[in-house]
């Protein structure tokens, strides 16, 4: 509905600063439109952002045939432990050592995955180009309109030119 919005304001202020060529006053190319409308679409803007999005996925699906690093550091503290008989007499303190450390580090490199990581880099890139396919889609279909619309201002421009011609020639006729 904003491109619809757009589109009818760009072609108004056309019509009403005197027509794109009926007096070569302000002549906006069909290129300017496009342009205009491209960088001020709705409709194109979650396109891009799809493709932009799709590329990603590429870098991350690639990202699968690298080595995955994981280290993980873990501190303990351990109390005092302490012994006593069922009827809670005859108790007896155990020392134990109070402070524990672990550090584990595990590197792991795919090497056989069955072709999951390249079906996935695959499955990205076609993603990628049906998303260029759908934006290039949405821009033709844009472009296609705008067209549709500048040949109509021209041809209301010839027709404004018909109709003061056939109005001079009648006053021509009347005098």
């Amino acid at each position: 509905m904003n491109n619809l919005r757009l589109l009818i304001g760009l072609l108004s202020i056309v019509l009403l600063s005197g027509g794109a060529c009926a007096y070569g006053q302000s002549v906006i190319t069909l290129e300017e439109i496009f342009e205009c409308a491209e960088t001020n679409s709705a409709q194109l803007r979650p396109s891009f952002t799809a493709q932009t999005e799709s590329e990603r996925e590429i870098s991350v699906a690639r990202s699968g045939r690298l080595p995955d690093i994981n280290a993980s550091l873990s501190l303990s503290y351990i109390g005092d432990g302490f012994t006593t008989k069922r009827n809670f007499s005859n108790y007896q303190k155990a020392p134990i050592p109070h402070l524990g450390t672990g550090l584990s580090i595990n590197i792991t490199q795919p090497v056989y995955t069955g072709g999951a990581v390249t079906s996935a880099i695959e499955l990205a890139e076609l993603k990628s180009t049906a998303a260029r396919f759908a934006t290039d889609l949405q821009r033709d279909n844009i472009r296609f309109q705008l067209t549709g619309f500048y040949l109509d201002i021209y041809k209301y421009a010839n027709l404004r030119g018909v109709v003061e011609n056939n109005i001079a020639a009648a006053r021509k006729v009347l005098q």
